[in-house]
């Protein structure tokens, strides 16, 4: 996805562990080296039980803040599928797959899906215990 929006560089990540009350957790950053003024440099977090979920963590934000932030870049390629949720929406929008023929493009889309609504319900439960 990177390469389409013409970010030139590798991802960078970069992890730390630390303890949530008893639980040994990662902390995840994604960085993507932008290099010119049209894109800038990026940055996404995550957090996970290891260091590869907390990786998954972070580019899922990253893939859904890149589809929507370069969706006319994005539209006409296998992206088209990636969810995208504008700013301030507690949900992505997910395009429909049901015409489309590429396997491959439709469970992209179907795991961004589930992860969307995975991470959605997490941030929900974390608000929710922060409150009480």
């Amino acid at each position: 996805m990177i390469r389409k929006i013409s970010y030139n560089s590798q991802p960078e990540f970069e992890g730390s562990e630390f303890l949530k009350g008893k639980e040994h957790r990662w902390r995840v950053a994604v960085m993507i080296p932008g290099g010119r003024t049209d894109l800038p440099t990026m940055e996404y977090k995550g957090e996970g039980v290891d260091f590869r979920v907390a990786v998954q963590v972070a580019s899922f934000w990253a893939l859904l803040d890149l589809r929507h932030t370069h969706d006319k870049k994005l539209r006409n390629t296998v992206f088209r599928c990636h969810p995208s949720r504008p700013e301030g929406e507690p949900f992505s929008t997910f395009h429909d797959t049901e015409q489309e023929e590429d396997t491959t493009i439709i469970h992209m889309a179907r795991m961004m899906e589930s992860m969307d609504d995975v991470y959605t319900l997490q941030e929900h439960e974390s608000r929710r215990e922060a409150l009480a």
